[in-house]
């Protein structure tokens, strides 16, 4: 499934977008006596950095997939979703993508496969698919052998949406050069 920010996701099923996609639009989250930009301003400069990007997940649970679509359509990224890694591995001979971002627990061919096999396609190419790894698995340890597999990035579950821009925003700047 492919949506862009024109798209109107017409059911999230049990994800309430309220609580997952963090702070509301007007807290203040600096500390004492620091100005943070307005959630507003965050967002539109958000919006034109993502705009344009074409970004790939896969996650087996719908809902993760769902919010994860939301998230980004709703910053002007075009979304294309798997819900599983031979998908991925499908859609990547007939498409481009920006980013990765993938599970790594999913049943079947796991994350770590996964982009161990896309990476040892990418030695015929000149291209690289940056990917972000998500993981309920935090220590420092899976953080390290994400990046030992090939993924250029690593973010446990939950995650906090911003962060998760960030991370696309970097791992597409390095990419790029």
């Amino acid at each position: 499934m492919t949506r862009t920010s024109d798209s109107t996701p017409s059911d999230l099923g049990s994800v309430d977008k309220r609580t997952a996609i963090g702070p509301s639009e007007g807290a203040d989250l600096g500390p004492a006596g620091t100005t943070k930009p307005s959630a507003g301003s965050r967002s539109a400069s958000r919006k034109m950095q993502l705009q344009g990007k074409n970004i790939l997940i896969v996650d087996d649970y719908a809902d993760a997939r769902e919010l994860l679509e939301f998230l980004l359509t709703r910053n002007g990224a075009a979304v294309t979703s798997a819900a599983s890694a031979e998908e991925v591995l499908r859609l990547l001979e007939t498409k481009t993508f920006d980013v990765l971002i993938s599970d790594i627990e999913m049943p079947g061919m796991d994350g770590f496969t996964l982009i161990k096999k896309i990476r040892e396609r990418e030695t015929s190419t000149a291209r690289h698919l940056p990917a972000i790894a998500l993981s309920a698995h935090a220590r420092q340890t899976d953080k390290d052998w994400a990046a030992e597999m090939g993924f250029d990035s690593h973010m446990s579950k939950p995650f906090d949406p911003d962060e998760l821009y960030e991370r696309i925003l970097q791992v597409t700047t390095a990419a790029t050069g």
